[in-house]
């Protein structure tokens, strides 16, 4: 079933009507930048409706300040950013309906997101349980430790229900944590490379209002498309396109930042010599931010909704035609768009000498790669599309559908548990037919498998593309900062429509609860289906040593036991296909230092 329909139906310049940019021929413009005094950055979102030129078309759309995209904020590690949010949209019209669950609505309302940075999701940090209604305002503080990793990072609204209908109004900015100058650290020849910002959005314009749309009201005709605009071409800094300047000899880095909703881009970088097109290779040095072990050589690099991408990129050497092609995917991996998105242009004075590229990069994550010693936990993470066959009679079933270990997104239900200081693998499962962008906020990770084949270099994400039926091994650190934070699928419809769990970190000093069943959490939204056997994979460091599992009920009556080890039993099984819907909760204890204790909702 098709879920939503893409037509490219715009070509325009998305900014304020008082500095549209031509798309074509001018120099691609670089975002406003603030940057810290005294260890402090402090800048100011006014959320508000804007009149936007869609060449010659007037559209009312929501903008920070004014323009799209927002600022760039650069800082450096242990600095501080105090963004003080003004929500100055209308009321939403939908305010006082009832909610509908899983589905877009009440789309004036936001928070912030500050995605990639590692900083406190509690109170005033990077927040996205908030709620921020119409006319209120908020003073957010995100403090970057001392050893925050340098990188590429963004930020972008992040309010459950109101993100994808935020985010296609161009509702983002970039975010550089600049590299240590320490020439012991950062080679010297990568801190005299100037940078390029490129934030790629697009946008959905419903022509007859001449607006963003608001989301129509869930009904059955309605549940897969709630939002009846249609899709502009993909934006790059808030024009279609243009010219980026070179000096003779110049390096430049381009950091890439894909702030579309649900697309994946594809840049090719080219040379054309008379009829023909040649590849030209720059050196791929960073994903999400976070550098790789070594830069490669590439002639193209693909990023998906949410990830980013930095590439060193060298002036021409003649004066040839050298172009950058930019090809645009949709959900299911196909492509629905091709054209230039920038001509490079060499002139001005030569950079006498010539820049070198680095012979080195910097270290990803200051502690290094996860060692398989330091794990002290395993599970298991399952992505799922369900059935949508029961749309037609229950409209309220989209809020059911897209889930992440059988469960939607419910803002009263921890789904996950896990203690500040653990380090933990996981198994994630695409078992849907879809592809799904795998985001954590907090916590970069490392891939080290996939469909259990070891890679010979982990490779460090904060945005991961599931392809379907495949399975992906992540170890991630689960530092020094607790609270409430969330996972989800980075394609801004199926969160929306509930792909995403909370995930608690608990402080260093607490315990494992002992009796869980003593606070149960309620789940009122059961998904179809149903679970007969549940399964949980034990963590291979335990090896030989006995350990108990046990099943209770809400009550906390044991149902079952099993007791193992690892080596013998790597995957216990519980046979649930008797047991009513509700919560249950497994607990893990080796009788030393390893307990888990985690609820499972059986549904029916």
């Amino acid at each position: 079933m098709r879920i939503h329909t893409r037509a490219i139906a715009i070509a325009a310049c998305f900014t304020a009507l008082t500095t549209c940019f031509d798309a074509i021929g001018q120099e691609i413009p670089q975002p406003r930048t603030v940057r810290a005094t005294n260890g402090v950055l402090v800048d100011t979102l006014n959320l508000v409706m804007t009149t936007l030129d869609i060449q010659g078309r007037k559209v009312e759309a929501r903008t920070y300040n004014g323009r799209t995209p927002g600022d760039l904020w650069r800082v450096k590690p242990g600095e501080t950013m105090k963004i003080h949010l003004n929500n100055q949209l209308p009321p939403n019209p939908d305010q006082d309906l009832p909610d509908q669950g899983n589905y877009p609505q009440r789309v004036n309302t936001t928070n912030l997101h500050v995605h990639g940075l590692n900083v406190t999701p509690k109170d005033n940090g990077d927040n996205v349980l908030l709620s921020i209604l119409p006319g209120e305002k908020f003073d957010f503080e995100f403090v970057l430790p001392d050893d925050h990793a340098a990188g590429t990072d963004w930020y972008h609204p992040h309010h459950h229900t109101s993100t994808w209908s935020q985010v296609v109004n161009g509702l983002a900015g970039s975010i550089i944590v600049d590299d240590p100058t320490d020439p012991s650290i950062t080679d010297p020849a990568l801190l005299a490379i100037e940078d390029r910002v490129f934030l790629f959005s697009s946008f959905n314009v419903d022509t007859t209002t001449n607006t963003i749309p608001y989301p129509q009201r869930l009904t059955s005709k309605t549940a897969l498309q709630p939002l009846v605009g249609i899709d502009s071409p993909v934006f790059v800094n808030g024009v279609l396109g243009g010219t980026v300047t070179m000096r003779p000899g110049e390096i430049q880095r381009w950091r890439m930042i894909n702030a579309t909703y649900e697309f994946t881009m594809r840049l090719h970088w080219k040379k054309i010599v008379g009829t023909d097109t040649v590849d030209v290779e720059h050196l791929n040095i960073a994903r999400d931010g976070l550098y790789f072990a070594q830069a490669s050589p590439a002639s193209w690099v693909p990023f998906t909704a949410g990830s980013r991408a930095d590439m060193l990129v060298s002036a021409p050497t003649d004066d040839a035609t050298y172009i950058v092609i930019m090809k645009t995917l949709d959900r299911n991996m196909k492509e629905i768009e091709s054209r230039v998105m920038a001509t490079i242009v060499r002139a001005g004075e030569p950079v006498v000498p010539a820049m070198t590229m680095p012979e080195k990069l910097p270290l990803a994550i200051k502690r290094g790669t996860i060692r398989k010693e330091e794990i002290t936990g395993t599970r298991e993470v399952v992505f799922r599309i369900g059935d949508f066959g029961g749309i037609p009679t229950d409209s309220t079933a989209i809020s059911r559908i897209f889930t992440i270990d059988n469960s939607p997104f419910n803002h009263d239900v921890v789904n996950m548990t896990v203690k500040a200081g653990d380090v933990e693998e996981w198994t994630i499962r695409n078992e849907s037919a879809g592809w799904h962008p795998f985001h954590i906020h907090i916590n970069e990770f490392q891939v080290v498998a996939i469909n259990g084949q070891y890679m010979e270099q982990p490779v460090w994400h904060d945005v991961l593309l599931l392809q379907p039926q495949t399975t992906y091994t992540i170890r991630h650190r689960f530092d020094d900062f607790d609270g409430k934070t969330v996972l989800h699928c980075h394609f801004l419809p199926h969160e929306d429509w509930g792909m995403m769990n909370i995930i608690e970190i608990l402080p260093r000093t607490s315990s494992v609860d002992e009796e869980p069943w003593k606070n149960p959490m309620a789940f009122p939204n059961p998904v179809a289906g149903r679970l007969q056997h549940l399964s949980l994979r034990l963590p291979e460091f335990l090896n030989d040593q006995p350990v108990t599992v046990t099943l209770h009920d809400v009550r906390g009556e044991e149902l079952q036991t099993i007791t193992t080890t690892a080596s013998a039993t790597p995957t216990v099984r519980f046979n649930v296909d008797d047991y009513t819907a509700g919560s249950y909760f497994v607990r893990i204890n080796d009788g030393r230092r390893y307990k888990v204790s985690e609820m499972v909702v059986l549904v029916r």
